[in-house]
């Protein structure tokens, strides 16, 4: 089996798992594989690290650390960082009826009824809930029956309701005393009869509150129905034989103890309400044995009371129940994010462990709904919450969350990354331990020791962090051309993105290249560009990163004569500019005239006079074959599999020759071939065997066959592109001609040969001149400096004898002479692949250097900071800054260590895979 024509059965699973993490949702029935970091089991505390939940069916089939995963399970993993636990369960939210019954107990009335199985609950699935409960009522002694049900489930299915009567939902705090008296309208209703009056209900105190519940424990059925109604009695004990709890709410530590005595004496199960009064005496609590509902003391923007009998806000107050042994379900009165309360109430001493419980497995055993959620185990719901960090911490967010089995919901495709490390190399030499970096949008937008967390950012933890690494001249992007590139060509016509072998150049460290020719006798520029970027407008740093001069020439009385002429050019070019700038600053512009329609009509009638039709063709006659020149893309298909080809084609008499990428070769392939008007023939030589194209041209696309030694496929490729811009020279379209308005000064007009040097006399540009001898060095310097410009030496094999004469002259030097000797000198050094894909290679070269005396902290910066600064690049790139790009390297140890090794790279914010 070829490459080029089949696709190896590991590539086939990393693309599997890849597209499984894109996925928005896991269809139903499907078998999944959820791995993360860390797993908080919650059930008797256990973690798991790098543990792996097996899901079929919306259940949990399996949990482990080492899970044996059937094949054909599609396997989502989210990383070493990320921290996976049961979803959230909130016993307590605003989502059920406001509504209350005229009674002041009304058992029959069921929060269940009043859900909307279409409803849409973002927010809580946003912050890892699952389960909510549902409240039948708010203020009545009695309000109904409570419900929980899932955030997210199929629309207009029962699926979503996981117990549809949790609790008997009632309170004796104040809310309950606000119940309006009964009024009943006589039916029907005469004069002798009248309207009849209000009948009051309890409760009115907290005296009341519990005379009213021993009535409905005690009246008869007569008596019962006459005061709270003919539906109370019969539903009341209906409950009470299923043993159904009791959820009462309670303000004061005496409301507490009233209901605490009650309960207790009518052997009645009993969750309490409190969020004051059952912490004031927790023990009594944890000796009655009943489980309490809390939330942090406090409302954001409420007073707490003057006198000395107020009630100010506790934040130790559910701490000290749970460390009495309460089970307490930890609620936020004001929405769901129970993650947040609970992180709020370990302020006084509760561990992380106990938190993560309080919002998990114990509020579902207190709804009576832990047989399905609220821990993770084999049989329970497939229902997951997954935070970039410690679900306790407070930077920490949620990433992804799963109801039954399904993907419910993940942030936007373009969060935030956050980098923790113990080592942030800045890239000038500044380290912070520890050190924190915020990614977003590509660029950088936090540096700390401790930045923000946006919600649902990418945690990324680590030892050490730094700038992505730059290669001053390299010929990566060339694809072995050896063309030297005329000054006025535009390098960025041969950009594209996706390429394999730039993304693997990345992946070793390189982020930006100095792309330049191979041949470079005479003037010639280079284009800092990106090769692991996705836009091709981000991948450019600088179209035109630096002119490249040659000092040296073979005859002593010539060296240096013709950089001192491009340079009086320069000055020249500069002048006229100045001139301009100076001209255009002082003029005018008229005023404009208005548009005459007749003009427009007299130039439309033109136009058309002027248009020319195109021959026509006779009947069968085919257009003249156009050329082939140009880019070709296109797949190739066989038994084994469909494969992306690319090809370039340089049309001469017939003649072709060009390259070929395919996937699965990792090498260039030379092509050369013929065509005979619509027939084409190309043929090469690869590593695997010969190569051969037969296909036949139809206006832009090539169809027929394609063979790898011996292997066919079926071949069809689209002309996306008719120039050939590294062979031969490409023409530039010129825009439209505009009217210059009367008077306006005449602009130099943009001279790419000498642009550069212009904008390196201006402090904005580079200029890089090979030179050796000593004398010719300051010579050199001495020429550049009189232009204002401190040149790049390149080369320079005898710098190190003028070292202290020309620091602070010069803007650095590329070379691998002398290199620690010039770096102690106080002098920039940066460092040139000179190579395509060996520009991966850099970074080891540069260790050598190292290990030869180079100080590590110089080489860090000769590969960062002074490589930007050099080339003028350092306002994007080089350094770790707010603002900058987002280029950045994670490594496994300190970049200063030679035996460090990079583990993840992300380019304008990206990471490159």
């Amino acid at each position: 089996m070829n490459p080029l024509f089949s696709i190896s059965s590991l590539a086939l699973a990393g693309v599997a798992s890849g597209a499984a993490l894109l996925a928005p949702t896991a269809s139903a029935g499907q078998d999944v594989a959820i791995q993360a970091g860390r797993i908080y089991l919650v059930e008797d505390g256990a973690v798991l690290e790098n543990g792996t939940v097996l899901v079929r069916d919306g259940r949990i089939v399996a949990v482990g650390e080492d899970l044996s995963i059937p094949r054909g399970v599609r396997v989502v993993d989210y990383g070493p960082d990320a921290v996976l636990t049961p979803g959230l369960v909130s016993a307590d939210s605003g989502y059920g009826s406001s509504i209350a019954a005229e009674r002041t107990a009304s058992p029959t009335l069921r929060a269940s009824d009043h859900f909307d199985p279409y409803s849409n609950l973002k927010s809580a699935l946003g912050v890892g809930v699952t389960s909510v409960y549902l409240a039948p009522a708010r203020g009545r002694l009695i309000a109904g029956q409570g419900a929980v049900v899932k955030t997210y489930g199929e629309e207009g299915g029962q699926s979503r309701l996981i117990s549809a009567s949790a609790c008997l939902h009632g309170s004796i705090a104040a809310e309950a005393r606000r119940t309006p008296g009964y009024w009943e309208i006589p039916v029907p209703a005469t004069v002798d009869v009248g309207l009849g009056v209000e009948q009051p209900q309890l409760p009115r105190s907290t005296m009341g509150a519990i005379v009213a519940l021993e009535e409905l424990l005690t009246l008869s059925d007569a008596a019962l129905a006459a005061e709270y109604g003919k539906e109370a009695g019969p539903a009341l004990k209906a409950l009470m034989a299923s043993k159904t709890p009791w959820r009462m709410g309670a303000g004061s530590l005496s409301e507490v103890c009233a209901l605490l005595e009650f309960f207790g004496k009518s052997e009645l199960p009993l969750v309490l309400d409190s969020d004051y009064g059952a912490a004031e005496k927790p023990e009594v609590v944890a000796a009655a044995g009943v489980a309490v509902i809390a939330g942090p003391q406090g409302r954001s923007g409420t007073d707490f009371g003057a006198s000395p009998d107020s009630t100010w806000p506790d934040p130790g107050s559910i701490s000290r129940l749970v460390l009495a042994g309460v089970p307490v379900a930890i609620v936020a009165r004001n929405g769901v994010d129970v993650r947040a309360a609970a992180a709020m109430a370990r302020k006084g001493g509760m561990s992380a462990e106990q938190a993560l419980r309080s919002v998990t497995l114990t509020p579902a055993e207190v709804l009576g709904v832990a047989d399905r959620v609220g821990s993770l185990s084999a049989g329970k719901d497939a229902d997951f919450a997954v935070f970039n960090g410690d679900p306790m911490q407070a930077t920490s967010s949620v990433i992804a969350t799963w109801v039954s089995g399904e993907l419910a919901h993940k942030p936007k495709s373009d969060v935030a990354t956050v980098l923790e490390v113990e080592e942030l190399h800045l890239g000038d030499g500044h380290v912070l331990r520890p050190g924190q970096l915020l990614m977003n949008k590509g660029r950088v937008a936090e540096i700390g020791t401790v930045v923000a967390h946006p919600r649902g950012a990418t945690v990324v933890r680590g030892v050490a962090a730094m700038p992505g690494m730059i290669d001053v001249l390299g010929y990566l992007g060339t694809e072995g051309s050896k063309a030297r590139f005329d000054p006025k060509f535009d390098l960025r016509r041969i950009l594209e993105t996706g390429d394999e072998l730039d993304r693997r150049v990345a992946k070793a460290g390189i982020t930006t290249v100095n792309m330049g020719a191979k041949s470079a006798t005479s003037p010639s520029t280079t284009m800092a560009y990106k090769p692991a970027g996705e836009d091709l407008e981000r991948m450019v740093v600088s179209p035109a990163a630096c002119m490249r001069l040659n000092w040296n020439h073979s005859s002593r009385t010539e060296a240096g004569k013709a950089v001192r002429s491009t340079l009086g050019k320069a000055a020249e070019y500069k002048k006229k500019w100045e001139e301009y700038e100076a001209a255009i600053a002082k003029w005018t512009p008229p005023a404009p005239e208005e548009a005459k329609d007749e003009d427009e009509e007299e130039e439309g009638a033109e136009e058309e006079k002027d248009s020319k039709e195109e021959p026509k063709k006779k009947k069968g006659e085919k257009a003249p074959a156009r050329p082939v020149t140009g880019e070709w893309r296109g797949a190739a298909k066989s038994e084994d599999g469909q494969h992306d080809i690319r090809i370039r084609l340089l049309e001469r008499d017939l003649n072709l020759e060009g390259t070929l990428r395919a996937d699965g070769i990792d090498e260039l392939i030379s092509l050369e071939g013929a065509r005979d008007e619509y027939h084409v023939t190309l043929r090469g030589l690869s590593s695997l065997g010969v190569v051969t194209f037969d296909l036949q041209l139809e206006d832009k696309a090539l169809t027929g066959k394609a063979t790898l030694d011996g292997a066919e496929a079926e071949a069809t490729l689209e002309q996306v592109s008719d120039v050939y811009p590294v062979a031969q020279r490409a023409e530039e379209s010129r825009p439209a001609s505009v009217p210059t308005p009367k008077g306006k000064p005449k602009s130099p007009g943009i001279d790419r040969s000498l642009e550069p040097i212009r904008q390196a006399m201006l402090g904005k540009g580079a200029v890089v001149v090979a030179v050796d001898r000593e004398d010719d060095i300051l010579a050199c310097i001495a020429a550049f400096e009189a232009h204002g410009i401190k040149p790049i030496l390149w080369g320079a094999k005898s710098a190190i004898k003028v070292a202290s004469q020309i620091q602070g002259r010069v803007a650095g030097i590329v070379t691998g002479t002398n290199v620690a000797g010039l770096s102690q000198a106080g002098i920039p050094i940066a460092f040139a692949s000179q190579a395509e894909q060996g520009a991966a290679a850099l970074p080891q070269r540069v260790a050598g250097f190292v290990a030869g005396g180079m100080s590590p902290t110089a080489a860090l910066r000769s590969l960062t900071s002074d490589a930007a600064r050099m080339f003028a690049l350092d306002d994007r790139i080089g350094f770790l800054r707010s603002g900058y790009d987002a280029d950045v390297l994670l490594l496994d140890g300190s970049p200063l260590d030679v035996s460090s090794t990079i583990q993840r790279v992300w380019v304008n914010g990206e990471e490159i895979r």
